[in-house]
């Protein structure tokens, strides 16, 4: 996923865990994809300001296979590839059987 900063993608993946940095600015929560923190190749962020605004509850995404688009960032110095929400269409709960 870092060979892919900066680029716009669609990415399908299962949300391995689910992390609400409180005491970090913005109070982001994390979306960790595929493997827990610190393991996980990307990172979905959705700061608590959006949250609110677009009446999310980040943990209905635990354990769920989702789409997510956007742009991969990385996210402060953690080098870990991110994607911010912005807006509820931008990420897709799916059903996998």
């Amino acid at each position: 996923a870092s060979k892919l900063i900066g680029e716009e993608v669609t990415i399908r993946a299962k949300v391995a865990s689910v992390f609400y940095a409180e005491s970090s600015s913005g109070s982001p929560t994390f979306l960790n994809l595929d493997k827990n923190f610190p393991d996980n190749p990307i990172a979905v962020v959705i700061f608590e300001k959006e949250l609110k605004k677009l009446k999310i509850d980040s943990q209905l995404y635990k354990d769920k296979t989702i789409i997510v688009t956007g742009k991969v960032v990385v996210y402060k110095d953690e080098n870990k590839p991110s994607i911010i929400i912005y807006s509820k269409d931008q990420i897709k709960v799916i059903n996998v059987q």
